[in-house]
């Protein structure tokens, strides 16, 4: 499933009224009566003579408002709509629909002073449903005065909301909110869902998101290039890799470079995820002074330890790791690994030489921050997969300009003057690809908000990058597996899982994406 910029949505709408010669009134109608549908799906079993609220904007938001107004007045619900706005101010669109109900005697309420927003308070007191069509998509900044009164006045009232495409206050492309915004408990995205509604904090906003069709010429949505996709179960089954019934361990081997005295639960975690994720086998290159308690930990895991001195790993070392990595089929560089100057310089001397796919996280895009050149000077397509802190330390941007540019932007334009994939972990995370590619994903839960987390996905990247999928694929299907895993586990209790129950749901969470 595509998601969409609201820029592409609106181009699509141009292209449909411009080539297809589809009347914009006949859109606004087809998402009216969407939203009417949704509506009276909501409300289940409530009897005909339900109350509903509408409150509309002065946009065309406001004018799919009055449409699905007009169908539930139709319907037997009884209406009552409110707006916070001239008439003069109105879509062309949206003021003839706005004129069909007056004709119509739906109750219309033009909120301007205290008194009108009292008998607004009585009309909600006693509404089974509000529904939102203030801003849309339309949204400028923060809402103005008296539209963001409004918000406040939906998300106070203790209803059920609908919202309209996007809640409104929620940024429709960054999911980002700068004042108030509605707290919906359903969002009917027309068409396609916009990208705002499946990033954080916007996601928590839009509630259960419903895609609507609206009759959109599907020549048209085909080629409108759209980049984003959403990685459904669909996608990541497609994906995965098959094993034939002959096959033998060493198809699949996977090496680690991770570890540190103080860190060494990192590379156990990222080592035995890619176990978990479906590697033959495994080899943990760790320092030497670590690499005894390792091994005794790691008992499918052989653990190697290298040289090292007071600054970290010895860099001299890496030369004959590379070597070692002649018959591997993918590298995780990073997982504990520490910052010391020897670590640092070590991991860039790694990188260049190895010929296997490279997965490179937490120290090792620590290493990386102020050298990213290296990244393409990999010889195989490397994926990167930091968290918006460690995204800030690698491009200079601040984690405040990363929010209101859109973690989807960020990783696309990052992706492409690295020449690597970037997996921007969060709520949720993202992969970008070099070529424009992004794939956000929907699996996953708040009780993953915990430490080695990050050490599991690692570790299951480079599990699929040996079992032979290219670098997008392999993080595509990484990231899901790791949050269905997480969702397998949340079904027991969400609070209190650890990293290590994640890597251990893994091949029931691959068994689920099988049947």
């Amino acid at each position: 499933m595509k998601a969409a910029f609201t820029q592409e949505m609106r181009e699509i709408d141009r292209r449909a009224v411009e080539e297809a010669g589809m009347p914009a009134l006949l859109l606004m109608e087809n998402a009216g009566r969407a939203v009417a549908q949704e509506v009276m799906a909501f409300l289940g079993e409530c009897p005909a003579g339900a109350k509903i609220c509408v409150f509309a904007g002065k946009g065309n938001n406001g004018g799919d408002a009055f449409v699905a107004a007009r169908h539930l007045a139709n319907s037997g619900f009884a209406v009552r709509v409110m707006l916070f706005s001239e008439t003069a101010e109105f879509t062309p669109d949206a003021a003839l629909n706005f004129n069909i109900l007056k004709n119509m005697g739906v109750q219309l309420l033009f909120v301007k002073d205290e008194t009108d927003w009292d008998r607004a308070l009585v009309h909600v007191m006693y509404a089974d449903l509000l529904v939102d069509g203030l801003l849309g998509t339309g949204l400028r900044g923060a809402p103005e005065a008296g539209v963001a009164r409004a918000i406040k006045f939906i998300n106070r009232s203790g209803k059920k909301v609908l919202s309209i495409d996007v809640p409104s206050g929620v940024n429709g492309d960054s999911g980002a909110v700068g004042g108030e915004a509605v707290n919906a408990d359903r969002t009917v995205a027309l068409c396609l869902p916009k990208v705002g509604l499946l990033l954080s904090p916007g996601n928590a906003y839009a509630g259960k998101v419903i895609v609507a069709p609206i009759g959109l010429p599907r020549n048209i949505l085909a080629g409108a290039c759209i980049q984003q996709t959403v990685i459904t179960k669909e996608l990541a089954t497609a994906l995965l890799p098959q094993r034939r019934r002959d096959a033998h361990k060493g198809e699949a081997k996977t090496a680690v470079l991770a570890g540190a005295l103080s860190t060494s639960g990192a590379a156990a975690l990222c080592s035995e995820a890619a176990l978990r994720a479906g590697a033959g086998l495994v080899r943990l290159f760790t320092p030497q002074s670590v690499s005894g308690l390792l091994a005794a930990k790691l008992t499918e895991v052989m653990v190697e330890g290298c040289p090292e001195t007071e600054d970290g790993l010895e860099a001299g070392h890496m030369e004959y790791i590379a070597g070692q990595l002649g018959v591997y089929h993918s590298l995780a560089a990073g997982p504990g690994l520490g910052t010391s100057a020897g670590t640092v310089e070590a991991v860039c001397r790694l990188l260049p030489l190895v010929d296997c796919p490279v997965v490179v996280d937490a120290d090792g895009l620590n290493a990386l921050s102020g050298c990213t050149e290296v990244l393409a000077k990999t010889r195989k397509l490397a994926v990167v997969t930091p968290h918006i802190g460690e995204m800030a330390r690698l491009t200079g941007l601040a984690v405040d300009e990363i929010k209101k540019e859109g973690v989807v932007r960020i990783a696309r334009r990052f992706a492409g003057q690295w020449g690597a994939v970037v997996v921007l972990k969060g709520a949720p995370t993202v992969v970008a690809l070099p070529s424009g590619e992004v794939f956000i994903n929907s699996s996953g839960n708040p009780g993953m908000a915990t430490a080695g987390m990050g050490d599991v996905l690692t570790g299951v990247v480079a599990g699929f990058l040996a079992q032979g999928l290219d670098a997008g694929a392999a993080a595509v299907v990484a990231v899901y597996l790791c949050g269905l895993a997480g969702d397998i586990i949340a079904e027991n209790g969400m609070i209190g899982m650890a990293a290590g129950d994640v890597a251990a749901a893994l091949p029931l969470a691959r068994k689920l994406l099988t049947n």
